[in-house]
């Protein structure tokens, strides 16, 4: 879902909410979960770097002592991963000069880096399993790939790849710049001298674009699933492939409630969302009565220099409910808070649902739960259980307009946008109450904009390297980045320039995405479909005014049926296909050589078809203004690519274009 700062949230307001793990097999659990993707990733980004490290090397084959060079190969051929495939360091690194061992080095790479990978990720997940959990009492791992995700997910997809590729654009073009000149390209790392250049011009460089059918996935589920069988006879090993539609989080806990796993539950990921997902599963056996304990093992950083911790589904409820007595100065909260706190962080936005300026994780939960406590003397709640209505909106309007009335949007925007200390943040909000008062008393001397900065050492070409892989990040990023970046100006015009940016958001497709959500968590997760295409065009949420507004003025149970007609009526013949998916999510790529990786004769004739129908459907480098990256109706990009990709497969018609242009 793509939560925002969410495990900095739960650790910023419970502090002692997480547990640090080390090496040891100290979490006792008898299904082990493993979100795939994230660690692949890890493993080809950390793979690289010591293939790239190999070619350092060999380039200092002319400049550094030959025993150095022999002990700094060796050191790397003898990893798990390189033993494994019988590497002999002489014939894998066999020439006469640099560029013959660079193509004989290379030349192995094209025949065998797949089966490196597979090797590396195995040692990996062998690894987190035996320093993790007592292998006695493991009844099963599972092992989940992404599949091709709901609509809203897939806009995000596309966003991410065109940001990657235009910024990959503009580092070449300013490598050219900066180095074209330099004379000097000689440096010394980790005792090895080399010719920076001369390795910055054959780095390798792993395809990190791999959509859920890409050969490299599929043959990575196949090894892992038969490496681990053969290494762990007596646990039942289970791979859903990404042939398997949805993303892993939603395909673990539909497979952990499908299956009616119980007792300890494991899931080990570095995505955040799994907190959310965790207390949400959690608190749905605890209030059905089901055996189960259920945990999140997040990481942070890499997987060779990485933070491992970890979260407890039933402390984190506990601590919710610690929270919201000591807050409100009560004894025994009832635990329905816990799934109004759900409901409302959602509202925090994420991938799905746009991100608000007054709802996130800049707020406190004592602001939360004290907007949240007039509903709680009345017991009121938000969410009603087993109901297809399961918003009480009435009861959210009261819960919003409090949270707005304790200024949440100059704490989001303060924290946000300047670099003023959050403590001071909450102390002045908490001393001047009105927006006027608040605006007059801050302290001038923090009000200094969060930017990037970028302190370049002349003396490094590394440095200098970064630079411009950050300075081409910041050259597309206000215009394919998320909403996070508008800065103000000025502070004292913030609330009307918030307002004029939102003042043409479709509250009605945001609440109806946020709907669809509720009930899919609160309804026994049954209305879960990777096929959904319910999603939203803005790129910000609705002010609370403009949602309060709505409430007021809509019959909201009408629209809660409404939505839910909708979800039930989502099936996998009219969704996303392999072709049409790879297509949307990299809309360049009529511009790079990926296009004859299709085997369709008509591909690009289909594209075209695609993008008259569909104007800016297609990325043009040339033309960026005319791209539009999400306000497609996903339901008529569907219909036409899957009808044109049925026409072109039966053979039904062999040219649709002369001289370009459609024949109707």
């Amino acid at each position: 879902m793509g939560f925002d700062r969410l495990i900095s949230f739960f650790n910023k307001n419970m502090p002692n909410i997480c547990e640090e793990l080390y090496d040891v097999p100290q979490i006792v659990a008898n299904h082990i979960y493993f979100d795939m993707n994230f660690m692949i990733y890890n493993c080809i980004s950390e793979l690289e770097k010591e293939i790239n490290k190999i070619i350092i090397i060999i380039f200092g084959v002319s400049y550094t002592d030959i025993n150095i060079i022999n002990s700094k190969l060796k050191n790397i051929f003898d990893k798990f991963h390189w033993s494994k495939l019988n590497v002999v360091m002489n014939d894998v690194l066999d020439g006469n000069d640099i560029n013959e061992i660079l193509l004989s080095f290379n030349k192995f790479l094209d025949e065998h880096i797949i089966e490196l990978l597979g090797w590396y990720l195995y040692n990996t997940l062998n690894h987190h399993i035996i320093n993790t959990h007592p292998l006695q009492f493991i009844k099963s791992i599972n092992l989940f790939f992404d599949g091709i995700p709901t609509y809203a997910k897939i806009i995000e997809q596309r966003r991410r790849r065109v940001k990657n590729y235009l910024e990959s654009k503009h580092r070449k073009k300013l490598f050219n710049e900066y180095f074209n000149n330099i004379i000097n390209t000689i440096i010394v790392e980790d005792d090895i001298m080399f010719d920076y250049f001369d390795w910055i011009n054959n780095m390798y460089s792993f395809d990190k674009s791999l959509g859920p059918y890409s050969p490299i996935l599929i043959y990575l589920s196949e090894f892992i699933n038969k490496t681990l069988k053969e290494n762990y006879k007596n646990i039942n090993i289970y791979v859903n492939n990404s042939y398997n539609n949805g993303e892993s989080d939603y395909k673990i806990f539909r497979h952990i409630k499908e299956n009616n796993i119980d007792c300890s539950i494991a899931i080990h990921s570095c995505d955040s969302d799994f907190i959310f997902l965790v207390l949400w599963y959690q608190l749905i056996s605890t209030t059905n009565y089901n055996d189960v304990n259920i945990m999140f093992i997040n990481y942070s950083y890499n997987l060779t220099n990485y933070n491992k911790s970890v979260y407890f589904g039933k402390k984190l409820i506990a601590s919710i409910l610690d929270r919201y007595n000591s807050i409100n100065n009560i004894d025994d909260v009832s635990i329905n808070i816990v799934y109004d706190f759900l409901s409302l962080l959602l509202l925090f936005g994420n991938d799905i649902i746009p991100i608000s300026y007054e709802l996130g994780a800049e707020l406190s939960l004592k602001q939360i739960f004290e907007a949240h406590f007039q509903l709680y003397t009345s017991s009121s709640f938000v969410i009603n259980l087993n109901n297809v209505n399961i918003i009480n909106f009435n009861n959210l309007s009261v819960w919003l307009e409090n949270i707005k009335n304790s200024n949440s949007f100059l704490i989001i925007i303060l924290n946000r946008f300047y670099k003023m200390n959050y403590n001071n943040i909450l102390l002045l909000i908490e001393k001047h109450k009105t927006h006027d008062d608040i605006i007059k008393n801050i302290n001038e001397t923090e009000l200094v904009l969060q930017t990037k900065n970028f302190y370049l050492d002349n003396n490094s070409y590394q440095t200098l390297y970064n630079y411009i892989i950050f300075k081409s990040e910041n050259m597309i990023d206000d215009v394919f980045n998320r909403h996070y970046k508008i800065f103000y100006d000025e502070i004292k015009n913030a609330q009307n320039e918030y307002n004029n940016m939102t003042k043409n958001i479709n509250t009605k497709e945001y609440l109806k995405q946020f709907i669809s959500l509720n009930q899919i968590f609160f309804l026994n997760f049954d209305l879960y479909s990777p096929y959904n295409t319910i999603y939203c065009n803005d790129n910000l949420a609705p002010s609370i005014s403009m949602i309060l507004q709505f409430i007021k003025m809509n019959e909201m149970n009408i629209l809660q049926k409404e939505t839910n007609a909708i979800i039930k009526t989502f099936n996998k013949d009219v969704y996303f296909n392999p072709i049409s998916h790879h297509l949307f999510i990299t809309p360049y790529i009529l511009d790079t050589k990926n296009l004859m990786n299709f085997n369709m004769e008509h591909i690009e004739s289909m594209m075209n078809i695609v993008n008259n129908k569909i104007k800016g459907c297609w990325l043009d480098f040339n033309n960026l203004n005319e791209f539009n990256l999400k306000k497609i109706d996903p339901n008529v990009f569907i219909n036409l690519c899957n009808s044109l990709i049925l026409f072109y497969q039966d053979n039904v018609i062999n040219k649709l274009f002369i001289d370009n242009k459609l024949i109707n």
